[in-house]
């Protein structure tokens, strides 16, 4: 539903994670390792594209990317997007996507830099071993490469980003084994294509609005939340969908549990609602799926289940990070034709 939360990038046989905000940008490749030499003949080269701005692709309250960076990830996602032909994205989105995920990670190299948080040597040598290890050498880790089309010389600049953010990451959102646990309930109504499951029609987003405040108002006037919710939510996945639970909102990481944490598994303005939001009363909200009616049951300080934890941390993180990025003051000087 939400952006995944951040995570470490990882250099492995596998994938090439690069931070993205309150999230990550996936480039993994569209052909496996192991594919035939026959189909090799068929792959387009990669697309010619013109990147002028001089050294600097974009300014960080005045920090600057350098565009020979820009230029190496720009690059591999051009290489991996023509080994899918049939699903090209424009050289423009591909420019702004990386030029966004560089400056995610200026942030995090400028956050570390006025806590003076650092990345020795040695520690960063020690990340680049352990891409390294992770690719079961370091032949399979240069073919690695290869095939994301990223050059040797960002390796050191990719390991150094993670062991600052894995040191900024505990001082912004230390790592606990409790914190805020909550049950809910909620009603949603979706618009169009969607056919709602209560009018039995396809509702504008005006309409969508307009059907949710007069539940909203039903239910304030003593009808049941449960009976509307089984008859008029549109949250109906088989997959933790909470219409056929009388609105009650499944955690869809716990099958039958119905203890929701923040852990970013949820539509951002639902989870505020759950985590921020008053408790018993109804809040309406809206989402990119429509409109939720959503009552906190309860919400308290607990316990966190294995591996939880570390999610709440990420999430909290990425929350952290967004926040930064929509406070700083960012110049794009690339330009892409």
């Amino acid at each position: 539903m939400p952006a995944l939360p951040y995570r470490r990038i990882v250099l492995s046989a596998g994938f090439v994670f690069l931070l993205a905000g309150c999230g990550i940008q996936q480039v993994q490749p569209k052909t496996s390792p192991g594919a035939t030499p026959a189909t090799a003949p068929t792959t387009p080269p990669v697309p010619t594209v013109t990147v002028s701005g001089g050294s600097v692709a974009a300014t960080v309250d005045g920090a600057k990317i350098p565009m020979s960076i820009f230029k190496a990830f720009l690059h591999s996602a051009l290489h991996q997007e023509r080994l899918n032909p049939t699903q090209i994205t424009p050289p423009r989105q591909l420019a702004k996507s990386t030029i966004e995920s560089l400056i995610q990670n200026q942030l995090i190299l400028n956050a570390a830099a006025r806590r003076g948080i650092v990345a020795s040597p040695a520690a960063v040598h020690r990340e680049v071993q352990s891409f390294i290890r992770q690719s079961r050498g370091k032949k399979a880790f240069a073919l690695r490469l290869k095939q994301l089309g990223l050059p040797q010389k960002v390796v050191p600049y990719i390991a150094r980003i993670n062991v600052l953010g894995s040191k900024l990451r505990s001082k912004v959102a230390p790592l606990s084994s409790t914190g805020p646990v909550a049950t809910a309930r909620q009603i949603l109504i979706m618009p169009a294509p969607t056919v709602s499951a209560c009018p039995h029609k396809r509702l504008s987003s005006a309409q969508a609005h307009v059907f949710a405040r007069r539940l909203v108002s039903e239910i304030s006037s003593g009808k049941s939340f449960a009976q509307l919710a089984r008859k008029c939510s549109d949250d109906r996945s088989s997959l933790g969908g909470s219409a056929q639970h009388g609105g009650m909102q499944q955690n869809p990481a716990v099958p039958g549990s119905t203890l929701l944490y923040p852990t970013g598994g949820f539509v951002p303005n639902f989870e505020k609602a759950v985590f921020s939001g008053p408790v018993n009363k109804l809040q309406l909200i809206h989402s990119r799926f429509g409109y939720h009616i959503v009552q906190v049951l309860s919400r308290r300080t607990g316990k966190y289940p294995p591996g939880v934890a570390a999610q709440v941390q990420a999430a909290t993180f990425s929350t952290w990070l967004a926040h930064q990025r929509a406070q700083a003051k960012t110049h794009i000087l690339e330009s892409v034709k």
